[in-house]
């Protein structure tokens, strides 16, 4: 090359790449008089400086971050720029610094910024990489107080909290007490709500107590917010467990089940079992007493009540103390009813006693009478009565029931019992002192019976049959008879029952029943 001066730039040149070089001197426009070359001299082309790699920004807070990119083998320093991305290219902040991260402060909280890096292989800045793309990154708001705080659905031991919060929010940190304490308890709870209305219940409070709570934020990076204070709320008192249980009206399928009210008791529940079995439970009960239906009359039952002081059953009381009752039995009706000692004006009702009977119920009236005629005797302690008073010669028939305990328990009446008190002369005797020596079978029979006797003197007699009803369905009279007497009697188109056969002479009344089955 012919040059002028004492320095020539050369381009082109290839980089990383070692050059040989001379120079001579030229006394001539041509090259009639040069020098010798000067010695060989050497150079090494520079190499490309790399652009940095995996860039990214980290530690990222309000007004502070921190740009990091992996280290340049070979750089002797790097070229950073940063700026707010709505800001003009003008704007962009430059420096040189010789680590791979930078720290950023004094930013504006919320902000998107982006930068980038470029590697400097000399000092001198004539060997830099380009710069690298754009990094962009967004500085935190700050963690927003807590509002619209609300205490609601308060329990005796419970309390529903609401409020709104951000979505920044990491965590929310409850802080409660009663009301003059000197410490806080606190609950912070992760923030896995995908809005920002955020509700929490509190529990395990103390009843009828009352509570002061605030709240404040936990964001991730951005610290904590400031903290905000809710309404104080009061908690109810706890739900009351009723007293004073009883039982009234034990019949032989019910039962009324009583007890004293609560103060705040909204409504009640029962909850009864046959003895040793599974609950059957009765809820909203808006009284103190509850009359069960339908029970098994002689059982043992047991059952609680309890208090319940909301609409549903988030405030109840425990149980009350375990009750029992037992139905009645059924009153057992009395059999092998008779009448004795009959005369013209009295005679004695008697039957078997019933072991469970405290006492008996008898009514009594002519045969001829109406139904409401009944003449009624209660509360006869021993098992016979003596009916006084009677007319001669008369029809009568009476019926027979158990009491026990109470006039509500007791058994049906008996069928009809019939008898007639002697007329005149007359008198009533038992079986064994008859003087005719009656006959009467089959008996039991399943239609027709032999009707036998011997009068041995002349006399006059009737024979009647009743039915339990006392009405008359045969009659035959005879006069000055004397001998044997037998009589086929057919009842086979009457009901099947007990039927009573009344033998009238000048001298006594005998009274025989035949069962008709």
């Amino acid at each position: 090359l012919n040059v002028s001066s004492t320095s020539q730039q050369k381009t082109g040149l290839s980089s990383s790449t070692t050059y040989e070089w001379q120079v001579r001197s030229a006394c001539s426009n041509d090259s009639s008089s040069v020098s010798a070359w000067s010695s060989i001299q050497t150079f090494t082309t520079l190499t490309p400086c790399i652009v940095p790699s995996n860039s990214n920004t980290t530690n990222i807070g309000l007004t502070s971050a921190t740009m990091i990119w992996d280290a340049v083998t070979g750089a002797w320093g790097y070229r950073i720029r940063y700026k707010k991305t709505t800001d003009p290219w003008s704007a962009w902040v430059y420096d040189t610094i010789n680590t791979n991260s930078y720290s950023l402060s004094g930013l504006t909280n919320g902000t998107y910024y982006h930068w980038q890096i470029s590697s400097m292989c000399d000092a001198a800045g004539s060997n830099n990489s380009s710069f690298t793309g754009y990094i962009t990154f967004t500085t935190l708001l700050p963690c927003s107080d807590p509002s619209s705080l609300i205490a609601s659905n308060v329990t005796h031991n419970s309390v529903l909290l609401s409020w709104n919060g951000t979505s920044a929010a990491s965590a929310y940190n409850i802080l409660y007490r009663l009301s003059g304490s000197s410490s806080w308890d606190t609950t912070t709870i992760t923030n896995n709500y995908s809005s920002t209305a955020v509700s929490y219940t509190l529990t395990g409070l103390s009843s009828g107590s009352l509570y002061e709570w605030k709240i404040f934020t936990t964001c991730v990076a951005s610290g904590n917010s400031s903290s905000v204070s809710g309404t104080n709320f009061t908690t109810n008192l706890a739900c009351i467990v009723p007293s004073g249980m009883n039982v009234t009206n034990i019949l032989l399928d019910r039962a009324k089940m009583n007890w004293n009210t609560t103060s705040n008791a909204h409504h009640y529940d029962i909850r009864m079992r046959n003895q040793g079995g599974s609950w059957v439970y009765i809820g909203y009960i808006f009284g103190n007493s509850l009359t069960k239906y339908n029970l098994a009359s002689g059982t043992v039952y047991e059952w609680q009540v309890r208090g319940v002081c909301s609409s549903d059953t988030s405030n109840v009381s425990s149980w009350s103390s375990l009750q029992t009752f037992t139905t009645l039995a059924p009153c057992t009706k009395p059999t092998n009813t008779n009448v004795t000692s009959i005369s013209s004006n009295q005679a004695t009702l008697v039957w078997d006693a019933v072991p469970s009977a405290t006492s008996y119920d008898v009514r009594f009236k002519l045969t001829t009478d109406p139904w409401g005629a009944w003449v009624y005797t209660y509360g006869v302690s021993s098992n016979q009565l003596t009916k006084t008073g009677l007319s001669s010669g008369t029809y009568y028939h009476w019926q027979v029931r158990s009491v026990c305990g109470s006039s509500n328990n007791t058994s049906g009446f008996t069928s009809y019992n019939t008898f007639t008190t002697t007329s005149g002369s007359r008198f009533a005797v038992s079986e064994d002192e008859d003087q005719l020596n009656i006959s009467i079978y089959p008996n039991p029979t399943e239609g027709k019976i032999t009707l036998k006797f011997i009068s041995e003197d002349l006399d006059d007699f009737s024979i009647s049959i009743f039915d339990s009803f006392g009405k008359l369905i045969y009659e035959e009279d005879k006069r000055k008879y004397i001998g044997e007497f037998s009589k086929n009697i057919d009842l086979s188109l009457y009901k099947k029952g007990i039927y009573f056969i009344k033998i009238k002479t000048k001298y006594e009344i005998i009274n025989r029943r035949v069962l008709l089955q």
